[in-house]
């Protein structure tokens, strides 16, 4: 074998000598190879930013505050499928109820809710340990999640980089989605699963099957997130197919009846509950639909930069008018982009207004997304005639925001009533001790381990009392339901001589909620003023 020629090539083939031009070939081509590489990196540069400021607003500081009374009952209830396998209503210890008991089946499997949501914080439970920042990253991951399929929806209905850059905006400086995210509760599942449906749905329509197959999976993730969503999203995507995609029906037909088919057996079972009676009355009502249809409305433009949205979607129906007249504006009224934002938008607040127990905004979590694509359609539109219009939409946007009391949250610790109760709990009581609440019982159960007797359980009092007589008793400055926590605080101050206990006062200010999600409601920063909180101790 002949030696290795070290001036040889390493591949094949003659040597030969490079000409002067030919160094400045190769130069070239590496100096175009070098600025194509920069070109993608900086193309890259926005969107992987705002995923790093999307992670931060998701993540940061998730165990800064306890989980407040409805988080709780979400993590008890992960427990207890981690325990059993599926989600129960009683602990052995403790009724995870808030609904006097009719959540559960007559084995007391929970069915007030689907079931997905309880999985994913149970495995997170699994991998790392049962704390509170465990029990809220699967949601909070979820809602960064929103964030490209937001984005990469209104690409898909604008195909232009303004309208993706405007939604991710949006979105990003839109408190509530992140405030809802950060919860131990199925908003932002409920939330993703219904933007990727959507975004499924439109590359279904171009004869994308990987597009037909989304739209199935996210239609029975939106299912077992909560099932409430399913029919005004599908009768809002069968109207825009009958006027958009008369010719396509069956992509959307297939895959929503493939998902049907697999939620089939969940929805035979979970028709056998009853709703408590104050529920049936409300969905029976139309003065209460209507209602709350209007509280619906105006919360969601009181708290997503309402007159923002506005404005832009106005400004772009102007321009259209004053550019190409009456049918020009009411093609900017009703195009396919347009109508598949505000049709779920509209069937789902008429759906909420209707079924929910309250108009309470976090139901309308889901429709989010929508505010920030529709945004973003409006800014594009904007900017193909006055791109210093979009740019003034996205400031007032921005400005409409608390983006300064919303970064406070994520740097400091929030103390409420609850975390002074279960601080002092965990160090006064023993493993053996019986705490009587009125409101409140769910974190108590959750942190402490103990005994609890109250909160919206429903469980008889009278045989509690026999039972599980009070060690400590917990007495709220406030009442949230007079037919349930209202009747526990009546129980007690009617059997329970609080002279035998001893009063304690701790420095913690005793507001209703630890921190509810609600946007008139949450708070940014620890309360201050007000009553304290008041512990009785039975007297040794």
């Amino acid at each position: 074998m002949a030696p290795i020629d070290p001036a040889a090539p390493m591949m094949g083939g003659a040597t030969s000598e490079v000409s002067p031009n030919g160094a400045r070939g190769a130069r070239g081509t590496g100096r175009a190879l070098l600025g194509a590489n920069a070109a993608r990196w900086r193309r890259a540069f926005g969107p992987l930013a705002a995923l790093g400021l999307g992670a931060w607003l998701a993540l940061a500081n998730l165990d800064g505050q306890l989980l407040w009374q409805d988080e709780a009952q979400s993590a008890l209830l992960a427990r207890t499928t981690l325990a059993t396998g599926i989600p129960h209503g009683f602990d052995g210890a403790n009724s995870l109820s808030q609904e006097l008991g009719v959540e559960v089946d007559e084995h007391g499997r929970w069915r007030w809710h689907t079931w997905l949501h309880f999985y994913l914080v149970a495995a997170s439970f699994a991998l790392l340990g049962e704390t509170t920042t465990a029990a809220r990253l699967p949601a909070a991951l979820l809602g960064l999640a929103v964030l490209p399929v937001a984005v990469a929806l209104a690409h898909a209905l604008r195909r232009g980089r303004t309208a993706a850059c405007c939604t991710g905006v949006a979105l990003l400086a839109l408190v509530p989605h992140w405030v809802l995210s950060r919860q131990c509760r199925y908003y932002s599942l409920a939330t993703f699963a219904f933007a990727a449906a959507l975004l499924g749905y439109v590359h279904a329509m171009r004869g994308r099957r990987a597009g037909a197959v989304a739209l199935g999976a996210a239609l029975v993730a939106l299912f077992h997130a909560h099932y409430v969503y399913v029919p005004p999203l599908l009768a809002a995507l069968a109207l825009h197919a009958a006027c958009f995609h008369r010719a396509q029906w069956r992509r959307l037909a297939v895959p929503a009846a493939a998902a049907l088919a697999v939620c089939l057996p969940w929805i035979v079972w979970q028709a056998g509950m009853e709703y408590p009676g104050s529920y049936v009355e409300a969905m029976r009502s139309p003065a209460t639909w209507v209602a709350n249809a209007a509280v619906f409305a105006r919360r969601l433009l009181a708290y997503t930069s309402g007159l923002a949205w506005l404005a832009a979607g106005a400004g772009a129906v102007l321009l259209a008018f004053a550019r190409g007249g009456p049918a020009r504006a009411a093609r900017a009224l009703g195009g396919e982009g347009v109508a598949l934002v505000v049709g779920p938008a509209l069937a789902t607040l008429a759906v909420l207004a209707v079924v929910a127990p309250g108009p309470f905004f976090r139901y309308a979590a889901p429709l989010l997304p929508l505010v920030a694509v529709g945004f973003g359609l409006a800014c594009a539109a904007l900017a193909r005639t006055h791109r210093a219009l979009a740019g003034a939409a996205v400031v007032a946007f921005l400005a409409l925001q608390p983006l300064a009391s919303f970064a406070r949250e994520l740097t400091h610790d929030i103390d409420g009533p609850i975390a002074g109760l279960v601080t002092f709990l965990r160090a006064h009581a023993r493993p053996s001790d019986v705490v009587w609440i009125t409101y409140g019982d769910m974190p108590l159960k959750l942190y402490t381990g103990l005994r609890v007797v109250g909160g919206l359980t429903g469980e008889d009092l009278d045989r509690a009392l026999v039972d599980a007589p009070p060690d400590w008793v917990v007495i709220r400055s406030t009442v949230v339901h007079p037919d349930r926590d209202g009747r526990v605080r009546r129980f007690i101050e009617a059997h329970i001589d609080l002279g035998a206990f001893r009063k304690i006062e701790l420095p913690f200010t005793d507001t209703a909620f630890e921190n509810r999600e609600e946007p008139g409601e949450h708070r940014f920063r620890s309360a201050r003023g007000g009553p304290p909180v008041v512990v009785y101790e039975r007297r040794r």
